[in-house]
Order: structure tokens, then sequence, then C-alpha cells
């Protein structure tokens, strides 16, 4: 059976959209029999909970950008390939943005003759493109030759979205084996059955839950302004925030003047957030509106789904038009005013409103994971084949 290395910046018990994604992939390997090997920089154990080995590495510890991180991932990556030239024979390395992880994933997978595949799961290009500080200008240029060199020199990518697929066939020539696989959720974890939540107000309240990265491109603190507004007005419910990012900070900040309406607490592993879901009023996603973001799915809005939880979407795009159409929830635009007349609308909302029931299975039809990391799996179990008949490995990318 093939050896499978995951290279992963961030992988369990780190909540999120990469550990659901990957985690999904391994589990889906294990089934067939595959080994697989983990390299992080997430600490933890040693072995995951289905007996996985993860080799954990210093990876970055800070959020935005900086001087300081960009050494942090530098150093998961020189990390990255002292532990993969001390591993046994890998058929198939694995590994995610950054674009710098990418790059020694694939390093990786040259020095074992293995089969490179890099997960396209965001464009660390695109982000630091986008933004205006001094040292993303600066780094700006390097980082898109980085990513361009990772797309370039897998054997497969992996792409979330049609944009990023689309960059990556130019980037590759027009090659044809960039594999398109949305984000989806894993329906083992995040299913409208199982326990709800012991939430923070003792069940004396009606919540709503952000379950997730607040980083810079979501937004996040758009639903504490509706909410603050809403609280004003006299409305007497809680808000949950878990996880991390950028931008949770401020909203701990805020949330200490707010009489305890609102907690931040840090991230949780699936079964607690599923839980979480399955009792909120509404999940909540948001993404800000910027030209990298208008096809995005967010995974924390896909969990929601799948547990049969509205979600309260603030943003624009594909996804804004699937939940409004599916009556998945309420999506608006990334603006306060517009998210507060939504959550107002979810909150007074009357029992029987949503159906939850139908809302999960939409989950399960266009939304499950474990479906798309079979497909995925059946492409690199072919592309390994063609490789051992040829006795070789494909033609390298400079």
């Amino acid at each position: 059976m093939p050896a499978l290395l995951v290279v992963a910046r961030h992988y369990w018990p780190a909540p999120g959209a990469a550990s659901v994604r990957l985690g999904s992939l391994v589990g889906a390997a294990r089934a067939r029999g595959w080994t697989v090997d983990v390299i992080t920089g997430t600490p933890g154990p040693d072995v995951d909970s289905a007996g996985v080995p993860i080799h954990r590495v210093s990876g970055d510890t800070s959020t935005g950008l900086s001087g300081r991180r960009l050494a942090e991932l530098w150093g998961f990556s020189r990390a990255t390939v002292q532990v993969g030239r001390s591993l046994g024979p890998v058929d198939v390395v694995i590994a995610d943005p950054p674009p710098t992880a990418g790059l020694s994933g694939l390093r990786v997978a040259r020095e074992h003759n293995a089969l490179g595949v890099y997960y396209y799961a965001d464009s660390w290009a695109d982000m630091v493109g986008q933004s205006t500080g001094t040292l993303a200008r600066a780094v700006s240029p390097a980082v898109r030759a980085a990513e361009s060199r990772a797309l370039r020199r897998a054997d497969v990518v992996v792409a979330v979205t049609e944009r990023l697929q689309t960059q990556a066939s130019a980037a590759r020539g027009g090659a044809d084996d960039v594999l398109l696989v949305p984000n989806g959720a894993d329906l083992s974890d995040f299913s409208a059955d199982g326990e709800q939540w012991a939430d923070p107000w003792g069940g004396s309240l009606p919540y709503v839950v952000y379950a997730g990265n607040m980083g810079v491109v979501h937004g996040a603190p758009v639903f504490l302004d509706a909410a603050e507004r809403l609280w004003t007005e006299g409305a007497e419910f809680g808000v949950a925030f878990l996880g991390y990012g950028v931008d949770r900070a401020a909203i701990q900040a805020r949330a200490a003047g707010s009489d305890g309406r609102c907690v931040v607490i840090d991230g949780q592993p699936p079964a607690v957030a599923a839980s979480a879901f399955r009792g909120a009023v509404a999940g909540l996603a948001s993404v800000r509106p910027i030209a990298v973001t208008l096809d995005s799915r967010p995974a924390k809005a896909v969990a929601s789904i799948a547990c049969g939880c509205p979600v309260l979407y603030a943003g624009s795009g594909v996804f804004a038009d699937t939940v409004q159409r599916e009556r998945l929830g309420l999506a608006v635009p990334h603006d306060a005013d517009a998210t507060t007349v939504a959550l107002r609308t979810m909150l007074s909302a009357a029992p029987g409103t949503w159906d939850r029931s139908a809302i999960a299975a939409y989950a399960r039809t266009h939304f499950d994971h474990g479906r798309a990391m079979d497909g995925l799996l059946d492409l690199i179990t072919t592309r390994l084949a063609a490789r051992r008949t040829f006795n070789g490995p494909a033609p390298f990318r400079p």
C-alpha cells in the first residue's frame, strides 16, 4: 500500500479549515490501508486519535505579516525537509500553503522520488498582494514567485475554488492535472445528530456562534458591531467566538464590556464546535468584499450547515447566492447595517422558520468531504500507477 506524507502548517488538534480538509484526507487514506505520517507546526501529541504518527516541529506562533512570522515560516520549511529525510520510503507527499511549506514538501517528494501534490487551499500571493503595508509590498513579489514555483513543480494541484483552479492551470501552462475540490465538512464530525453544547450561559440565552479563523480577510468584528447595536435596543442573546486569528484580541477586548453576553474561547475540537452549532440560532461566517474572496466557501459556514444550523453570512459572491437560493440561512453584504438587520431577523424568527433537517441534508449532498477525498485518492492512485509503469518520476517543472 502507498505511504503518504502530509505537510501541514496547521493540523490536529488545531481547529480550522486546514485541519478539516487534511483530516478528512488522512482518514480516507487510512481507510484504504495507506500508511500516513504528518509533519506539522501545530503543538500536540505525537500520535493522533487514529494512531497516525505526527512529527511536530516549530511553526508560526503569530498572526498577520511580520518579520518574526516570516522567520518562523522559513524555520518550518527547513524542519520539514530535515524530518522528511529521516522517514522511510514515501510514495506521495501532500503539502498545503503557504508556498514556502509547499515547496519544502515538494522537495521532500523529489528526494523520495514520490508524487508531489500541492493542496492550493488559498493564494498567499493574492492575500499579501491585497495588503497595503510596507512589509507586504516588499515581500509580495517573492511570495508570488514562490507560489508560482510550487504550482509548477507539483505533479498534481488540488484547488478549492474555480478561481484558484484557473490560476493553477495558467501557472502550469494549461496543464489539466488541477483537481477542483471545494471546501466541505467531515460529516462524521459535523452532523445534525449528536449532543448539544453546554453553552456559557447555561441555556438561559439564545446564542449565535462563530467558530474558526478571525483573520483579516474574514472581518469577524462585523458581528460584534451588529450585536452591540441589538443589545442597546434591549435584545438579550449571547455571541460565542471560538477560534483564533488576528482580530481575536480586539474582539476579546470588546467582549470584556459586554456584561458576559459575548465570550471568546480557544479553538475547540470538531465535536465541540458541532455541538455548539446544533444549539445555536445561527452560525456566523464572514468574508470581506475583496476580489480574492468572491468565490470562497468558508469552512465554518459549511460546518454550520452540516449541523443543520442556518448560517448568517456577511459577504458576497457565489456562496452568498447559494445560501439565499437554497434557504441555508441569510446572506448580506459585509457591513454593520445589513448584518444588524439580518441578525435581528434570525433572533426573532419563529420556531420552524428554518428547516434544519433540510439544511443538513443539503450538506450531505453537496459538502461531503469524505466523498471528495475518495475522488482525490483515486486520482493519486492512478498517477502512482502511471509513474510505476514508466519507471520514473514526472518531468521536473523548473
